[in-house]
């Protein structure tokens, strides 16, 4: 039996239900792969899975941003795995990559890029890189780890279309895939309700109170709308800080008490996926983001995307064929997108057909490792 290995040393339990842990795991369940998954005992919140084979590596030995522990590990194991997936174009990854190669130079070198268009320069500068190992080996590393990988993922067209015009001599091994859902577990827990049983629910699912998130945003676009009969759930983590401005907010806006319902953290998957699944809308108002997992999800369930213009809006709208694109940060014009979408356009059966049909097809992380799997094996 082939094997796949996964090295994520700061994984926590909330990264197995995302791509961290679903890749080895849809290998393993969808492919037949044996899998590892090497990471540290990380606080109380340390990972456990029946789904993955967890190797709890030892003491970090951390030089030069490098963890030695690992390349240990990998000086002994390369020979014994198939498949190495590592994540980031990071100077940690690039040495892994290029230890793995030196002692098993047959095994498949697969690298998954987590970039939006901003955080795609900086990997490409590779500034610790620069600063620590000098500019003339940087290039050099850069080059042999790029040249090394069988594989090469991103989950944007725009980082894809930067990777390829940068690295134009293995564009063949580059490959478009945008974060999935876990179909397995959806289909096996869930039965998603049709549109009829629907409400007027807009979900936002973040970690609330965070810069990226810029959660206060939407609140303060959705306090400006007319959506007087719609709720707004907010889903996720939550910073102290926010929660002391909500309650200012509701302090001057008393009617947005029944009206903004704030769910906090749910770490049940069963339970989180019943929320999709009433809601018809995703409301979204990060500065910056990827292609986010929790885009998949809600496309998975039918619903309408509205969102700030981070990197992966486009194709979760579909160019704003699935939901709205917002280009501003100005909560009027936030507002009135949620008029516009909600009220105006609105959301309907045919539109919720559509949206499943394509996520169905497009976003399932069964179809989504059988792709990269065969880009892997080709060369």
């Amino acid at each position: 039996m082939k094997k796949i290995a996964t090295i994520f040393p700061d994984a926590t339990s909330v990264h197995l239900s995302k791509d961290v842990g679903l890749i080895p795991t849809y290998f393993s369940e969808h492919l037949g792969y044996d899998n590892l998954f090497i990471s540290y005992k990380n606080g109380q919140d340390h990972i456990q899975s029946k789904l993955l084979n967890i190797v709890y590596m030892s003491k970090r030995k951390i030089k030069f941003f490098v963890d030695w522990t690992v390349v240990s590990y990998l000086c002994k194991q390369a020979k014994n795995i198939d498949i190495l997936h590592l994540f980031h174009f990071s100077l940690p990854s690039i040495i892994y990559g290029l230890i793995y190669k030196l002692f098993n130079r047959h095994g498949k070198l697969y690298l998954k890029l987590d970039l939006n268009e901003k955080q795609f320069f900086e990997y490409k500068r590779l500034l610790i890189l620069h600063s620590f190992i000098g500019r003339k080996l940087a290039p050099m590393l850069e080059f042999c780890m790029i040249n090394a990988c069988d594989c090469i993922s991103s989950e944007t067209i725009k980082s894809i279309e930067n990777l390829k015009h940068d690295f134009p001599r293995i564009t063949k091994r580059i490959i478009h895939i945008p974060n999935g859902v876990d179909d397995k577990f959806i289909e096996n827990n869930i039965k998603i309700k049709p549109f009829n049983q629907r409400e007027n629910i807009i979900l936002h699912i973040s970690r609330i109170g965070s810069y990226q998130k810029n959660t206060e945003l939407l609140v303060q676009s959705f306090a400006l709308s007319s959506l007087t009969d719609w709720k707004l759930y907010l889903i996720g983590p939550i910073e102290a800080h926010f929660l002391e401005w909500i309650k200012d907010t509701y302090s001057n806006n008393p009617e947005l008490i029944q009206r903004i319902v704030i769910i906090g953290n749910i770490t049940n998957r069963s339970e989180l996926f019943e929320y999709f699944n009433i809601a018809k809308f995703l409301a979204l108002s990060s500065r910056y983001e990827g292609f986010p997992v929790v885009f998949a999800e809600a496309l998975y369930f039918g619903l309408k995307i509205i969102t700030t213009n981070v990197s992966g809006a486009e194709e979760a709208t579909r160019k704003n064929s699935f939901g709205f694109i917002v280009m501003s940060e100005d909560p009027k014009i936030y507002a009135q997108a949620l008029n516009s979408e909600c009220i105006s356009k609105g959301h309907n059966e045919s539109d919720f057909k559509k949206i499943i049909a394509y996520s169905h097809t497009n976003l399932k992380w069964s179809n989504q490792v059988e792709k990269i799997h065969a880009l892997l094996w080709k060369s």
